[in-house]
């Protein structure tokens, strides 16, 4: 009886062993199957979140091919698109998910571009007295502000050359970045020539002032005209007398030192004269006057 017992709880072990083995068993490939229908899943998931925020990308255009953003967008509406799309998961080692891969990071880098967009259009109004609503169209009436300086234009370029797209957005700020160069080395080089003036003697001639005066004329920006003008106002004009005063103690000075060297010139080369006695030149004998001859009879 105990013999039957035993072995009959044996057996009831073994297929309760069985029984444990195989649920677990069939657990681990359910959990499996399961683990393998999640990428799947989430990529699905995934991708509909990366058309939608592809699509709010391009309605910040005017124009998409040429670049050309709405005027009313901002930095922060793009910040926030950026946040979501860092939200995106990666699936970059999953090889069925090549295409959204690709998307995720088309994605990523325009709204890269688009910051860099914003920034250039941002940092080119602060150079201008007006503020340019249209980059679609070149106008030559912007006129630079007095309130602009050498970085600012510094920080521009930089800024500009981080955008990698070429399209006509970027020929346009290019060319307004020119004319604003342009206006600006008109303007540095008054001042340096104001500077140089003021650094050697605090004066300046009247020829001088009223070239300075001309070139202050042709500057676009009023406000640059009177900055410039109040700079140029602080120098001393040479009178005219002084000025042909100095111009001849200069000639007679350099007159004076001609002479002194000629003078030493000819000191140095100076040889007495010997007196020379003239050679008489001798008189030639008088030619004799012939014989007649006379007529024979």
């Amino acid at each position: 009886m105990n013999k039957k017992y035993k072995w009959g709880l044996v057996f009831l072990t073994g297929l309760f062993s069985v029984v444990i083995i195989f649920l677990g068993s069939q657990m681990t490939r359910g959990q499996a199957q399961e683990e393998r229908n999640i990428p799947k899943t989430t990529v699905q998931s995934e991708q509909v979140k990366l058309d939608r925020l592809s699509d709010q990308l391009e309605n910040l255009f005017v124009d998409t091919q040429a670049g050309f953003l709405k005027p009313e967008v901002t930095q922060i509406e793009v910040e926030e698109l950026k946040k979501e799309a860092a939200k995106l998961v990666d699936f970059s080692k999953d090889k069925e998910a090549t295409a959204y891969t690709e998307k995720r990071r088309t994605l990523q880098q325009a709204i890269v571009e688009v910051r860099i967009q914003i920034d250039v259009q941002e940092q080119l109004n602060e150079l201008f007295e007006e503020v340019i609503t249209d980059f679609q169209i070149i106008e030559d009436t912007y006129i630079l502000n007095s309130a602009a300086t050498e970085n600012q234009l510094e920080k521009l370029a930089e800024t500009l050359a981080q955008y990698s797209v070429t399209n006509q957005w970027h020929e346009n700020v290019v060319a307004y970045q020119a004319q604003a160069q342009k206006q600006w080395d008109a303007i540095d080089a008054i001042q340096v020539a104001i500077k140089a003036f003021a650094e050697q003697s605090a004066s300046i001639t009247q020829a001088d002032f009223d070239n300075l005066t001309i070139k202050i004329s042709q500057v676009l920006s009023s406000e640059w005209q009177t900055v410039l003008s109040e700079q140029l106002a602080q120098l001393t004009i040479t009178p005219i007398e002084a000025v042909i005063e100095t111009s001849d103690t200069q000639t007679s000075e350099s007159s004076t030192t001609t002479n002194n060297n000629q003078t030493n010139q000819n000191n140095n080369y100076y040889t007495p004269t010997t007196p020379v006695t003239p050679t008489p030149t001798p008189t030639p004998d008088p030619t004799p006057t012939p014989t007649p001859t006379p007529d024979p009879t």
